[in-house]
């Protein structure tokens, strides 16, 4: 094998551990159990945002939960749910600022919390950064059960803020039915 060949495969292999390392301890999540299932869903708002001498700003904002689940019967238990945010902006003036907050389950999307979730983990996540060049998400697998026929919700909030505009901070949110049946 000539010198150059080899060269080339060493490069292969090594790119190729870098590749798993840096998969497997970024928190990318694989799923070993075969029954589990998914639910997701994806909203997709734009905020404006105007100065009082007239310079605007805007984001587009992608917001998806994901949760997976197993089903026994009338129950489902959801063990691990995802909160993700992506977005782009443009802007004059002051660029707007995207906090996304963690998931939580509802009575519904506008009803009582029922269940605050406390520990997160940062996840790795692929996106087209070309649409929106920003984005972040986190992960929790905290176990919950609840009938296949439950009214809860699964889902985030997050707010979109821009100093020195005249309305400086809007909300949305993401939110979808844990029902199974």
């Amino acid at each position: 094998m000539s010198k150059k060949k080899q060269e080339k495969r060493w490069l292969k292999m090594i790119l190729l551990s870098v590749c798993m390392m840096l998969f497997f301890s970024l928190g990318v999540e694989m799923d070993a159990n075969a029954a589990s299932k998914s639910k997701s869903k994806t909203t997709t708002s734009s905020f404006v945002f105007s100065t009082p001498r007239g310079q605007t700003a805007t984001a587009k904002v992608r917001a998806r939960i994901t949760e997976k689940y197993t089903k026994k019967g009338s129950k489902s238990t959801f063990n691990y749910r995802d909160c993700f945010i992506s977005y782009n902006r443009t802007y004059s003036a002051s660029a707007p600022k995207i906090t996304r907050g963690n998931g939580v389950h509802k009575k519904s999307a506008t009803g009582k919390t029922i269940k605050s979730f406390k520990k997160w983990t940062d996840g790795a996540y692929l996106w087209d950064v070309k649409v929106y060049p920003y984005g972040n998400g986190s992960f929790n697998k905290t176990s919950v059960t609840y009938s296949t026929s439950t009214t809860n919700v699964s889902g985030f909030s997050y707010t979109v803020y821009c100093s020195g505009t005249l309305v400086p901070t809007k909300a949305g949110s993401v939110y979808m039915s844990l029902k199974t049946k």
